[in-house]
């Protein structure tokens, strides 16, 4: 499983915040999961992310061993999945542009990456100038 696959399940499992808290910590690391009877509350999983994720956690990944991405690529991570859902729920790429302080053709890498362009043809009309009317 890719590093981003990982973290997109452990966001899933416990959310963004616990699953941030545990990149900080762990990021680019091989982590273990012990057995949920080995928890306590001094264990360093339960001490980042309060003993309820740490027990989904280890249900989850019981024995595996995972690597989460370093915080700066699960951050990135974290922002283009914002753009693709915003670009999807109907923001332009020039307002999705202004709000994250990119370029618009960053917001279009990000968006063909993730295949959302060529599904949303209007996108494509409202960056056309229409020559009767004007841009």
């Amino acid at each position: 499983m890719s590093h981003s696959h990982v973290f997109q399940k452990v966001i899933d499992l416990i959310g963004v915040h616990a699953a941030i808290r545990l990149v900080r910590l762990k990021g680019g690391q091989d982590i273990t999961f012990p057995l949920v009877g080995n928890l306590h509350y001094l264990h360093w999983l339960v001490v980042e992310v309060g003993m309820d994720n740490a027990i989904t956690m280890c249900k989850e990944f019981r024995g595996e061993s995972l690597k989460l991405p370093i915080e700066v690529n699960a951050l990135l991570q974290l922002r283009n999945q914002a753009i693709a859902d915003e670009f999807t729920a109907g923001e332009s790429i020039s307002s999705i542009a202004k709000r994250y302080g990119v370029d618009r053709k960053l917001v279009q890498t990000i968006l063909d990456k993730s295949g959302l362009r060529e599904a949303t043809p209007a996108d494509a009309n409202n960056n056309q100038i229409d020559w009767v009317n004007g841009p």
